[in-house]
């Protein structure tokens, strides 16, 4: 599938799924249609499905315990004494002059951050310090490249005088009591404890990603072998219409013509355009209708207070605290992000191809 097309997939998933809305139930057009007569499901109960043996090694939990460490070691300090090398962060102070012996602001600084083979610097300038000793003067003898920010500086000779001041490097936490405890959430004090801690940590990971996976095989395999006898037109249509003028805002807001704005994001004539959004509407409404059929099987529902309460734990998620604060960072209100990102739905699915997960590993 092409890029822009699947730019334009995405955004009729988005703009299809803003029908999820409902009071104390899902009231959509889904949601209040008896999806069994229209899609036929598989006889899944017969899918092959088999636990994972998960196993953690002792690498894997050295490797989370470095892991931790480093992420938890925050503060820094400065090495004044030693070399630096690529990839080091440090401190320099440089001086530079032209042939004529004359300066220019850019080209002095007393105290100058920079992490060693990454920052914006004429070429030469950071591989001349690879080894140097800190506090040892290295003169560098460069030549400004064409083209260059300064127009008058291109192509000149310019030396450098240059100071490594110190090397920052973080200051490793200690893995100890008072780390274990905090990092644990209190539940390990040892060292011992705490890589059983890991361990167990690790081990669930392990089980939910297999078991995610194994999941989204399923509903691909009922998803593959169901059969939509009838498609909800008005929903296609609707599909369509929340689409196209979703395009139609965005030209606008461009102050662009519909036709030269899809042309240069999609690259297609308005024909294409209508073609592929009537297609995509169709192929969207089909695996909608499909969703909520299993979900019916299954007897799952979200209901707006169990929306409501996924929309508050993906506002904790982020890190926000109160939804103005959400709507001010991410673009829209908690509500529209919902809607947007088709919330409701993907919470019924997970519940349900739970359900049926859970049930065919029980029945092993």
């Amino acid at each position: 599938m092409k890029k822009k097309t699947i730019i334009l997939f995405t955004l009729l998933m988005a703009v299809s799924l803003l029908v999820l809305t409902g009071c104390d139930k899902d009231t959509s057009v889904y949601g209040k249609t008896k999806m069994a007569d229209y899609v036929t499901l598989p006889d899944y109960e017969k899918y092959e499905v088999s636990p994972a043996e998960i196993k953690v090694t002792d690498e894997e939990v050295d490797a989370a315990i470095d892991a931790r460490i480093a992420a938890a070691s925050t503060e820094t300090k400065e090495i004044t004494e030693g070399t630096v090398e690529k990839g080091d962060s440090v401190n320099i102070s440089f001086k530079g002059k032209l042939a004529d012996g004359t300066t220019d602001p850019g080209m002095n600084s007393d105290k100058f951050p920079m992490k060693l083979g990454e920052a914006n610097m004429i070429e030469g300038f950071q591989e001349g310090l690879y080894g140097a000793t800190i506090g040892k003067k290295v003169t560098l003898n460069l030549k400004f490249p064409k083209p260059y920010m300064k127009k008058e500086l291109e192509g000149k000779d310019v030396t450098f005088e240059v100071v490594v001041l110190n090397k920052v490097v973080p200051v490793e936490v200690k893995l100890d009591e008072k780390f274990i405890k905090k990092d644990s959430a209190g539940k390990a004090k040892t060292k011992e404890e705490y890589r059983e801690f890991l361990k167990d940590t690790l081990t669930q990971q392990k089980t939910d990603s297999v078991k995610k996976e194994e999941q989204k095989r399923i509903y691909q395999e009922i998803a593959k072998n169901s059969k939509v006898e009838k498609l909800l037109d008005d929903e296609v249509k609707a599909t369509k219409e929340k689409l196209v003028k979703r395009y139609e805002d965005a030209a606008k807001n461009k102050n662009m013509k519909f036709k030269d704005f899809i042309k240069n994001t999609l690259g297609w004539t308005p024909e294409q355009f209508d073609k592929e959004v009537a297609a995509f509407a169709e192929t969207n409404v089909k695996e909608s209708m499909i969703m909520y059929a299993i979900a019916q099987k299954e007897e799952v529902e979200i209901t707006d207070k169990e929306y409501d309460a996924k929309l508050q734990e993906i506002l904790s998620n982020t890190g926000f605290k109160t939804e103005e604060e959400f709507k001010k960072n991410v673009g829209v209100d908690l509500a529209e992000y919902g809607e947007m990102y088709g919330v409701r739905l993907n919470t019924m699915m997970e519940e349900t191809m739970n359900k049926i997960y859970t049930r065919l590993i029980e029945g092993k």
